[in-house]
């Protein structure tokens, strides 16, 4: 809705505004029509830089390890005396494993200690290999892997 023209004193009809106070108001708002969604794109683009790092890490096998082992006068059981093996840094536990001859491998074991002793049994004679892999937190690093024959 439009005003009423407003009437001076000598009863001439005359716009509320000056023209310059029209030219300013519309250079204004033209501004405002172009720099607002510069400045609301801006506010999106604004780079941060985050504290968080991301690294790899490559579980090592251990680098050595001591045992002993017997076998059944068939050569058809294995028991792995493990006494010692290299501590792997950040590691908290490790997995040990037996394959016999035949294939078959033996129950997961999860040791902390540096001791074990593990029974394996095959259908067959032959070479009997066992793995120790180091755990850190939910990963399975590299194998130590050792072989012994009956």
């Amino acid at each position: 809705m439009a005003l009423p023209p407003v009437q001076d004193n000598n009863g001439a009809s005359r716009a509320l505004t000056s023209f310059p106070a029209r030219v300013v108001a519309a250079v204004l708002a033209a501004l405002v029509l172009t720099l607002a969604p510069a400045i609301a794109e801006a506010a999106f683009k604004a780079t941060t830089t985050s504290p968080v790092s991301v690294g790899t890490y490559a579980i090592p096998a251990p680098a050595t390890a001591t045992w002993t082992y017997s076998c059944s006068p068939n050569g058809k059981s294995y028991t792995l005396n493990l006494t010692g093996y290299g501590k792997v840094s950040k590691a908290g536990s490790y997995l040990v494993i037996i394959k016999a001859p035949d294939g078959t491998t033996s129950a997961p074991q999860i040791i902390t200690g540096n001791t074990l002793t593990l029974t394996q049994t095959s259908a067959t004679r032959g070479t009997y290999t066992f793995t120790i892999q180091a755990l850190v937190g939910t990963w399975t690093g590299a194998a130590y892997t050792g072989t012994d024959t009956c």
